[in-house]
């Protein structure tokens, strides 16, 4: 009876510690870091499709960007800064003055909302 006690405990004891360390494992596969830090500040023109109008500007939101091999310029904004999503038809300007418009939005990566954009025409 102890014996059993005792082999029943040992692999209770192991099934737990196995348990956490999976836990361990999955928390740090579920943290996924930003692919690139903000690096430029950017104003934020939200459309409203339903009003077909635009928002009023959104200054100084926390951006980064990237150019796909594609040649497609992706925006990475603060999802706290840009308070919310970047609407289709909503205008992106950056510290030198160039527009640029979203095309679509392609999801989060992290904090931000990557969207896709084209220069201004």
């Amino acid at each position: 009876m102890r014996a059993t006690m005792v082999l029943l405990g040992t692999l209770l004891t192991g099934v737990m510690t196995m348990t956490a360390t999976e836990v361990e494992a999955q928390e740090k596969k579920d943290e996924k870091p930003l692919k690139k830090p903000y690096t430029e500040r950017v104003e934020l023109r939200h459309w409203v499709a339903n009003s077909n109008r635009f928002n009023l500007p959104i200054p100084g939101v926390s951006a980064y960007r990237l150019t796909d091999k594609d040649g497609k310029t992706r925006f990475g904004l603060s999802a706290f800064d840009a308070t919310g999503s970047a609407n289709p038809k909503s205008e992106i300007t950056d510290k030198d003055g160039k527009v640029y418009v979203v095309v679509r939005d392609t999801g989060r990566d992290g904090g931000a909302i990557v969207v896709v954009v084209e220069p201004k025409k």
